[in-house]
């Protein structure tokens, strides 16, 4: 089995203050930055055994069963999916993918730069990236992550502004001001906190989100100084949340 965690750690440490404007500026470069990293990588290794594929539905792989109280898994199509080559095409269907990857990058807006802007669908999403990984886990992928990249400050520290919406869910990233006191970050933990953020996402119409294992969310600083197209200068910071 190939050591996804190193793989994945090696692949950060190819960003850096040149080519995050260049190579990986957005999502969607990052992801397919990604998955040709690891073509490359596990091609080197063992060639012709492993596919690298993008965007592929859940459905294409007959034995992958949600095992939850849910119905079905909560998206349809996995970032990226690593799963074994076989040279009967027919027989791919029947394989268990061995690593799957949700990545998302909640992006300072460059257009109109503004430091406390709340970007709480972008978090909403990542939770759900992160149940999708659980829910995979628990299908039998053996490696599945929930990546994170943010050079967005208002996602990672706190603004030193009142939070009236969505404290909770932002408790979870960051410290918040509740208008009296600075709440500590803590813990995404599914018996406590996760109630709390589902009430507010009701409340603004969302669905809940359904995680049933504890996750820190730490922020993990890759660059710390870095100026952008628009002369801003930024840092970023990532997450990486691997399924138990």
């Amino acid at each position: 089995m190939p050591n996804f965690d190193k793989l994945i750690n090696d692949f950060i440490c190819r960003i850096n203050r040149s080519n995050i404007i260049t190579q990986y500026y957005n999502e969607e470069a990052i992801r397919n930055e990604l998955g040709a990293f690891l073509k490359k990588e596990l091609e080197a290794t063992d060639p012709g055994k492993y596919l690298v594929q993008y965007e592929r539905n859940v459905g294409y792989f007959k034995k992958l069963k949600i095992k939850t109280h849910n119905n079905d898994f909560i998206k349809k199509e996995m970032d990226i999916v690593v799963f074994e080559n076989d040279i009967d095409i027919t027989k791919l269907r029947e394989k268990i993918p061995i690593c799957a990857v949700e990545l998302k990058f909640i992006r300072q807006n460059t257009d109109n730069f503004n430091i406390t802007a709340t970007p709480p669908d972008n978090l909403y999403h990542y939770l759900q990236d992160i149940q999708f990984s659980e829910e995979l886990k628990f299908a039998g992928v053996e490696n599945t992550y929930a990546i994170l990249f943010s050079n967005h400050k208002s996602i990672y520290s706190n603004p030193g502004r009142k939070i009236t919406t969505y404290k909770n869910l932002y408790n979870i990233f960051r410290d918040v001001f509740d208008g009296t006191k600075i709440l500590k970050k803590v813990k995404l933990d599914p018996t406590t906190i996760l109630k709390d953020i589902n009430d507010e996402l009701k409340s603004n119409g969302k669905k809940d989100v359904k995680i049933y294992n504890a996750h820190s969310l730490t922020w993990l600083t890759h660059i710390t100084s870095y100026i952008d197209e628009e002369n801003h200068n930024l840092e970023l910071k990532y997450i990486i949340e691997k399924a138990k």
